[in-house]
């Protein structure tokens, strides 16, 4: 019998990358691309409510850039509805409580759509230089300069910086930790010394008896 086994892949670290909460403008949502630097999955948002009421949000997702697809909702897939989030006051991040398993290799563009229904004061955001700009970076991944969008697709105001922390964790597999096991050359070369030892115990038995 082989005895050993695997003890599972370590839990991924959640990692984040926020952009600004400074304010300044604000519209219904954000439509903004993300820039992969290594495999990501993208896990959650927070947001920078416009005030400190209850919104429901929609979360919407498209492979590559949201530039072109602003007025076109069959270019985007609901991702995640979150209704009653009870929004922090503006230029204080308030987590939207959606779980996300948005998967985006390395080197692809991924565009979000963060937006509250249209029926409240919406969600803040910073006035931009170029769409395209980058607006945050790290090692993984860049936010980039978007748009604010009037929901649901009704209208843009361009370029704008989304308010906002994007989680993640790195898409990379974990090397499982493996228990060493004997192998059967091992196990017969113990018993071939084990044998030896008899057999020459056996023997200085025997020539002492003669």
């Amino acid at each position: 019998m082989v005895f050993g086994g695997l003890l599972g892949q370590a839990q991924a670290q959640t990692l984040s990358l926020s952009t600004t909460y400074a304010g300044g403008n604000g519209q219904d949502g954000n439509m903004f691309d993300v820039v992969a630097l290594n495999d990501i999955r993208v896990t959650g948002f927070d947001v920078n409510c416009g005030s400190a009421l209850t919104q429901d949000f929609e979360i919407y997702g498209k492979t590559g850039s949201y530039v072109g697809s602003e007025l076109v909702p069959g270019d985007w897939t609901l991702i995640a509805s979150v209704p009653g989030v009870v929004c922090n006051a503006p230029g204080v991040a308030t987590p939207l409580g959606a779980v996300l398993d948005v998967a985006i290799a390395s080197g692809q563009t991924y565009a979000f759509y963060v937006t509250e229904n249209g029926l409240v004061d919406g969600v803040d955001y910073t006035n931009g230089t170029a769409v395209g700009q980058v607006a945050a970076a790290n090692t993984d991944l860049q936010i980039l300069e978007g748009a604010g969008v009037q929901y649901p697709f009704a209208g843009t105001f361009q370029p704008r910086i989304w308010n906002g922390t994007l989680y993640y964790v790195l898409d990379a597999p974990v090397a499982p930790i493996v228990t060493p096991v004997p192998t059967l050359s091992e196990y017969g070369l113990g018993l071939l010394a084990v044998l030896l030892v008899f057999a020459a115990r056996r023997s200085m038995r025997g020539r002492f008896n003669a």
